[in-house]
């Protein structure tokens, strides 16, 4: 009986280090009573929890819960914790004494003043929009020349209509409300920044008019390329016209998630390359084409040294490099 309970014992404390002078017993229990401390400490000082991501410190400051890697934990300052509370779902909140609207970018998030709101009757309309009996806001802005009564986002890219107008952002796009639609990507992926939208008259990216697109068949056929759009005689890239492609053989060479930052397309007569926005690539955020790339023999190869090739080049960034390596 003696050796069984010395080895229930050794089992217990398997795993804990012996350290000179403190028994193992002793450990273990300073641990336990650590855990229980450290427990205890965080049920008793843990931040309160109003509503959504929201929550109020300590010090009774409202802050907002960070977003992954991108917005870290931002207190919104002047905010009364008491009386907090989101409207509608949006990106506006409001305590007893003002509304606010939440803005935010790669740094974190704050809040701004809504000064012109009316309390009583101020509601969340869509995206960054609200409005209230006497106005629409965008961002907390005025939208000017929107009626409040008849206003509505359409989806959420930035693009909205009432009676008389259609809207991006705060600005009015054209008297052509009851056409506006948006235009999305046929694969449902994301658009990220390239929001398309068309009046049935004009086609918009991010509210600027792509001069001479057919609203009646332009489209998004491109993937994860939201950059590229293509009607029925033209290509785009960013908005603008690309002179020369070839509409029916033009095609993006889809590159692995990790080449992201840059991208190969083709036709029948060119190559074209387009980068990220560094300060060496004279490609960037332009479609350019390689004159020294054919067509009809360039393929990807995302190999050491370079990560394209034709029949006589090997490419890298949309260079020519000179071998594999």
């Amino acid at each position: 009986m003696e050796d069984m309970g010395k080895q229930k014992k050794n089992l217990l404390f398997r795993g804990i280090p012996d350290i000179p002078h403190i028994s193992r017993r002793k450990l273990f229990v300073g641990i336990l009573i650590l855990i229980v401390v450290l427990i205890g400490w965080g049920i008793f000082t843990a931040d309160k929890h109003l509503v959504g991501d929201y929550y109020v410190n300590d010090k009774g400051e409202v802050y907002a819960k960070g977003d992954g890697f991108v917005y870290g934990d931002n207190v919104l300052s002047g905010v009364d914790a008491e009386t907090f509370a989101i409207i509608d779902n949006s990106a506006y909140v409001k305590d007893k004494n003002a509304i606010f609207v939440v803005l935010r970018n790669g740094a974190g998030r704050w809040v701004s003043r809504v000064d012109d709101a009316d309390m009583s009757s101020f509601v969340g309309a869509g995206w960054w929009f609200g409005k209230d009996i006497n106005h629409v806001f965008f961002k907390g802005r005025v939208v000017v020349g929107a009626d409040s009564s008849t206003f509505s986002a359409v989806g959420d890219r930035g693009y909205a209509k009432d009676k008389q107008h259609a809207f991006f952002e705060d600005r009015i796009l054209s008297d052509r409300p009851n056409s506006l639609r948006l235009i999305l990507q046929e694969s449902n992926e994301s658009l990220s920044f390239y929001h398309y939208a068309t009046d049935g008259v004009q086609v918009f990216l991010n509210g600027d008019d792509i001069k001479g697109a057919d609203p009646t068949t332009f489209g998004l056929p491109f993937g994860r390329a939201a950059t590229l759009a293509r009607d029925s005689h033209s290509i785009y890239f960013n908005g603008t016209k690309v002179d020369g492609a070839d509409v029916e053989s033009f095609a993006v060479l889809p590159m692995p998630l990790y080449y992201q930052s840059r991208g190969y397309a083709k036709d029948s007569h060119h190559v074209y390359f387009s980068g990220y926005d560094f300060k060496s690539n004279p490609c960037a955020n332009k479609l350019c084409v390689l004159e020294t790339a054919d067509p009809k023999t360039f393929v990807l190869d995302v190999t050491k040294g370079h990560d394209a090739k034709d029949a006589s080049h090997y490419f890298y960034n949309g260079n020519v490099v000179t071998n594999e390596e």
